[in-house]
């Protein structure tokens, strides 16, 4: 089976409704803006989601505090959340913990985005920079992972940076894609 029904909503034999569908982003947004742990930095992790019993909260880009920042940032731009939920500290601060987490799940993982990669993207997505650009393979490197390909990848996909077209890319500050 490709999803698990009691962690899902059932279906209905109803049409989409626009309102319903903005009315769950803005409960599901809520929640995320009230549980942040303002001195952790991070969401703690919904049971649900545990995947063994020493499941802890995580910091990373695709199952952890950074992608929730992300996506409450963008939700901000459309007013489901209010702006400044997500700052710059929080998200340079998510680098750090992960740097100092010996047993970050995300550390040591050969993805693109995965360990701190991933977390600088979320930074970079928001508040762009060179030296976060050039950090993002430095780190791959520094988490033992020294295939050329995956150093490749991360440089190549800051270099493309796909967000490009976000509303935080304003004109002159260097998010256009390279020609």
């Amino acid at each position: 089976m490709l999803f698990t029904p009691a962690r899902h909503e059932p279906l209905a034999e109803r049409l989409f409704s626009e309102a319903a569908a903005r009315e769950a982003i803005a409960r599901i947004a809520a929640r995320a803006e009230r549980e942040l742990d303002a001195a952790d930095g991070r969401w703690p992790l919904d049971r649900a989601d545990a995947l063994n019993a020493d499941a802890r909260p995580e910091s990373g880009l695709y199952c952890g505090a950074a992608g929730v920042a992300w996506a409450l940032d963008e939700l901000a731009d459309e007013g489901y959340v209010a702006p400044g939920v997500v700052d710059r500290e929080l998200v340079e601060a998510l680098e750090a913990r992960t740097l100092a987490d010996p047993l970050d799940p995300d550390l040591g993982v050969d993805g693109v985005w995965d360990g701190v990669a991933g977390v600088l993207a979320v930074a970079e997505h928001r508040w762009p920079e060179a030296a976060r650009r050039r950090d993002a393979a430095r780190h791959k490197l520094k988490e033992g992972l020294a295939h050329s390909s995956t150093v490749d990848q991360v440089t190549a996909a800051f270099a493309r940076r796909p967000w490009s077209e976000s509303s935080h890319c304003q004109p002159g500050e260097g998010c256009s894609s390279p020609a």
